[in-house]
């Protein structure tokens, strides 16, 4: 992992803390879904964040919009940006900082956002919490996803605490 420095000190130290158990839990659910599943990933940014929240209890769900940037092309140039938005959900961890433990269009994961500071609005200012969301993001399909991810990260937890 590669570490921007320009957002480092932005970060306070117990959500850099935090967000190292998650990375590397994330890496070692990581191995766990590709020997067990071995095709498309599992599970949705909701269960996996609800889950991740139920296993460390100082971050918290938060449920909203992500967004991104579109634009129209015309004879190979650039004529409009839009904005874009897709549901999706995070964690907020105990200072502020956001853990997005499945991002939107990414492969790895997770990632610690700043948000605060001057490129705030190029990290968590591209994060929208809108809560009235929730229950859409807590249907029973999701939240039974929730605890079938749960189950293996505590699994998956415990041995890896038991070799160390």
């Amino acid at each position: 992992m590669f570490l921007n420095y320009w957002s480092f000190e932005d970060i306070p130290r117990i959500d850099r803390d935090i967000f190292r158990r998650v990375y590397v839990l994330s890496k070692l659910y990581l191995a766990y879904e590709i020997a067990h599943f071995n095709s498309k990933p599992a599970f949705q940014c909701h269960s996996v964040c609800r889950a991740i929240a139920r296993l460390y209890t100082s971050l918290k769900v938060v449920d909203g919009v992500y967004v991104g940037i579109t634009y129209t092309m015309e004879k190979g140039k650039v004529t409009r940006w839009k904005p874009a938005t897709y549901p999706h959900s995070w964690l907020m961890a105990p200072r502020g900082s956001i853990i997005d433990a499945y991002p939107v269009a990414c492969i790895s994961s997770p990632f610690l956002v700043r948000t605060t500071g001057e490129l705030a609005a190029f990290g968590g200012g591209l994060y929208v919490p809108q809560p009235e969301r929730k229950k859409q993001y807590e249907s029973a399909k999701v939240m039974e996803n929730t605890d079938k991810l749960l189950k293996i990260l505590r699994r998956i937890n415990r041995k890896s605490t038991a070799k160390k």
